[in-house]
Protein backbone atom coordinates (compact mmCIF):
# COMPACT_ATOMS: atom_id res chain seq x y z
CA UNK A 1 0.00 0.00 0.00
CA UNK A 2 1.61 3.14 -0.95
CA UNK A 3 2.80 5.60 2.02
CA UNK A 4 0.50 8.61 0.35
CA UNK A 5 -2.09 6.50 0.96
CA UNK A 6 -1.66 5.33 4.70
CA UNK A 7 -0.95 9.12 5.77
CA UNK A 8 -3.91 10.41 4.01
CA UNK A 9 -6.40 7.31 5.72
CA UNK A 10 -4.72 8.16 8.85
CA UNK A 11 -5.31 11.52 9.22
CA UNK A 12 -8.73 10.77 7.76
CA UNK A 13 -8.97 8.53 11.05
CA UNK A 14 -7.81 11.13 13.20
CA UNK A 15 -4.95 8.38 14.21
CA UNK A 16 -7.99 5.66 15.60
CA UNK A 17 -9.94 2.76 14.89
CA UNK A 18 -12.59 4.27 12.48
CA UNK A 19 -15.34 1.63 14.19
CA UNK A 20 -14.38 2.00 17.55
CA UNK A 21 -12.04 4.90 18.05
CA UNK A 22 -9.34 2.77 19.44
CA UNK A 23 -5.77 4.45 19.23
CA UNK A 24 -3.44 0.93 19.86
CA UNK A 25 -2.59 -1.53 17.16
CA UNK A 26 -3.71 -0.15 14.41
CA UNK A 27 -3.92 -1.45 11.04
CA UNK A 28 -4.63 -0.57 7.75
CA UNK A 29 -7.96 -2.28 5.96
CA UNK A 30 -9.11 -3.28 2.97
CA UNK A 31 -13.19 -2.45 2.81
CA UNK A 32 -13.72 -4.61 -0.14
CA UNK A 33 -10.42 -7.26 0.60
CA UNK A 34 -8.02 -6.78 -1.67
CA UNK A 35 -7.90 -10.70 -2.32
CA UNK A 36 -11.76 -10.44 -3.91
CA UNK A 37 -10.91 -7.69 -5.94
CA UNK A 38 -10.27 -4.70 -3.86
CA UNK A 39 -8.06 -1.69 -4.21
CA UNK A 40 -5.17 0.20 -2.92
CA UNK A 41 -7.76 3.56 -3.33
CA UNK A 42 -8.18 5.55 -0.24
CA UNK A 43 -11.78 5.25 -0.41
CA UNK A 44 -11.46 1.28 0.22
CA UNK A 45 -8.93 1.83 2.90
CA UNK A 46 -9.94 1.88 6.74
CA UNK A 47 -7.82 2.47 9.73
CA UNK A 48 -9.13 -0.21 12.08
CA UNK A 49 -7.43 -1.62 15.58
CA UNK A 50 -6.56 -5.08 15.43
CA UNK A 51 -9.23 -6.61 17.28
CA UNK A 52 -11.45 -5.03 14.62
CA UNK A 53 -10.03 -5.84 11.70
CA UNK A 54 -10.09 -9.29 13.00
CA UNK A 55 -13.38 -9.30 13.70
CA UNK A 56 -13.83 -7.66 9.82
CA UNK A 57 -11.96 -10.87 8.52
CA UNK A 58 -14.08 -13.30 10.22
CA UNK A 59 -17.14 -11.57 8.88
CA UNK A 60 -15.67 -11.75 5.23
CA UNK A 61 -14.08 -14.73 5.26
CA UNK A 62 -15.85 -17.24 7.83
CA UNK A 63 -14.38 -17.80 11.06
CA UNK A 64 -13.43 -21.45 9.25
CA UNK A 65 -10.98 -19.68 6.96
CA UNK A 66 -9.58 -17.56 9.52
CA UNK A 67 -8.96 -19.97 12.33
CA UNK A 68 -5.85 -20.86 10.66
CA UNK A 69 -4.82 -17.35 10.65
CA UNK A 70 -6.05 -16.09 13.95
CA UNK A 71 -4.22 -17.16 17.64
CA UNK A 72 -8.38 -17.88 19.43
CA UNK A 73 -6.89 -20.03 22.17
CA UNK A 74 -5.31 -18.41 25.23
CA UNK A 75 -2.12 -19.78 27.01
CA UNK A 76 -4.60 -21.66 29.26
CA UNK A 77 -5.75 -23.75 26.05
CA UNK A 78 -9.54 -22.34 26.29
CA UNK A 79 -10.86 -20.88 22.98
CA UNK A 80 -11.38 -17.27 23.16
CA UNK A 81 -14.84 -15.90 21.60
CA UNK A 82 -15.02 -12.47 19.72
CA UNK A 83 -17.93 -11.31 19.09
CA UNK A 84 -19.41 -11.17 15.68
CA UNK A 85 -20.82 -7.61 16.25
CA UNK A 86 -20.02 -5.13 12.78
CA UNK A 87 -22.12 -2.16 12.01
Amino acid sequence: MPRKVKETVYKRANGQCENCESTHNLEYEHKIPFAMGGTNDILNIDLLCSLCNQRKAIKDYGLKKMDQYLNLKHLSGKESFIPMRWP
